[in-house]
């Protein structure tokens, strides 16, 4: 039997100069990156994960 289950994923993002925070719901997930190319970037492999 293959159940499917459609399920939004929200993601909100708090901008700074120097640090952007992540919360992903309704997974409950919180992160922290730094505002630059490398932190965009990692969190852009965490929120990709989450789908």
């Amino acid at each position: 039997m293959n159940i499917k289950i459609n399920q939004s994923i929200n993601v909100g993002v708090d901008t700074g100069k120097t640090q952007l925070d992540i919360h992903i719901r309704p997974l409950d997930l919180f992160f922290s990156v730094e505002n630059n190319d490398k932190g965009i970037k990692k969190a852009l492999k965490t929120i990709r994960w989450c789908y």
